[in-house]
């Protein structure tokens, strides 16, 4: 038979993988191969093969999921609907790889899952979780997190290694992040990084409180910020919406600015936070849980991530926590503001939203008493503004 160009790179790998098929060293190259067009192809019935072989460990075997996975989307990419009699129309990449993915990946892997959550995931292992309101600093805890746990597996921070928020758990950016899923563990991504980060804006609904404790080793973060300057970042993330989708093109003045948060501010999305936040401080297991303000982890970072540290029993000496926070925190101080669109008065016209404190450039009295009015509502509704007034009493 002819060899071609084409099979070149994937027999040299095969040859590796037959000499020694316990060895990951191959695994860089092969998700290489997964994403280009001339071997993806050729390169999973390899993998395939690989993935039968007894005695793989647990975390290589997840290694060799994920590069499936990702030559199962670069064909659903690269897809030519037309030469299959497809209306390109109708065609929807996304939804044959969901297809995939879930039936040829899950259906084995949950199998799988079960007996190792029968027996109990290490604690280092453990998916970490992140449940956070959007616009109160989840984002950068996150890579916070991500950072504590490479160092811990002996990585480089700047290694391309995916511990943060994976897309297999809201799948390709379609927002489904309002809940949890119990398969979780079984994900490619969570096999081939363990003891990765899961962030979203999931409510303590009693399926979500019930799928943490089907992690019974796992551990969880509750990420705040003040009402008060979350309320006001959120607002400004809907100007954000609206200079990108070209529908504003001015900067608004001062009093159009604050006539517009006031109305936000009644609208409902503050309330909805509100409850989103009290409650999970209400529901959380202090003994599996932490709570991490945005104001701390700005003022003090070293002694936040030190905490986190332990609650995930990682024992790392401040001068590496020192490094992650340097890695993850902007070149610019945060506590001063600025971010690469902080000079944009079309998203932030009275001030960029990081900087502790904002609500107090954007509210006058109006604002002041209108989100009292609405903090006074959710603290009569339900029994949870005692919950956040003990971490900022000034409310």
């Amino acid at each position: 038979m002819t060899t071609t160009l084409r099979e070149d790179p994937v027999r040299a790998v095969a040859a590796k993988i037959k000499a020694d098929p316990l060895n990951p060293a191959v695994i860089p190259t092969l998700f290489k191969l997964c994403s280009q067009p001339a071997t993806a192809r050729p390169a999973l019935p390899l993998l395939a093969q690989w993935a039968t072989h007894p005695g793989l460990p647990d975390e290589l075997r997840g290694m060799i999921a994920y590069c499936i996975t990702a030559g199962i989307r670069h064909d659903a990419d690269h897809f030519d609907p037309a030469r299959f009699g497809v209306s390109p129309d109708l065609f929807d990449g996304a939804a044959i790889d969901t297809g995939l993915s879930h039936h040829l990946l899950h259906a084995v892997q949950n199998v799988d899952l079960l007996r190792r959550l029968k027996a109990g995931i290490p604690l280092r292992d453990a998916p970490k979780f992140i449940v956070a309101v959007q616009k109160s600093g989840s984002s950068l805890l996150a890579d916070c997190v991500a950072g504590l746990v490479k160092m811990d597996r002996g990585y480089d921070l700047d290694a391309p290694c995916s511990y943060r928020a994976h897309p297999g758990w809201w799948h390709l950016g379609k927002g489904h992040d309002w809940d949890l899923r119990a398969d979780i563990g079984a994900e490619p991504e969570f096999l081939a990084f363990p003891g990765a980060i899961y962030k979203g804006h999931i409510p303590p609904s009693q399926k979500n409180l019930r799928i943490l404790e089907i992690y019974r080793t796992s551990r969880y973060l509750i990420c705040l910020r003040d009402p008060r300057d979350q309320a006001v970042a959120d607002f400004c993330q809907t100007l954000r919406r609206r200079r990108n989708a070209g529908e504003s093109t001015d900067e608004p003045t001062v009093s159009q600015t604050r006539r517009r948060l006031d109305e936000f501010i009644r609208g409902g999305a503050v309330f909805e936070s509100l409850h989103f936040v009290g409650k999970w401080l209400a529901e959380r297991d202090p003994a599996r849980s932490l709570v991490v303000t945005y104001e701390r982890l700005i003022s003090d970072p070293i002694a936040t991530l030190r905490g986190i540290a332990e609650l995930y029993e990682i024992g790392l000496p401040d001068t590496s926590l020192r490094r992650i926070w340097e890695s993850v925190s902007p070149t610019t101080d945060r506590r001063r503001g600025a971010d690469r669109t902080a000079d944009d008065k079309r998203i932030y016209p009275l001030g960029w939203t990081g900087q502790i404190g904002i609500y107090k450039e954007y509210f006058d009295a109006t604002n002041a008493a209108t989100f009292d009015a609405v903090f006074g509502g959710f603290d009569a509704a339900g029994p949870w503004g005692g919950e956040i007034r003990a971490l900022y009493p000034d409310l």
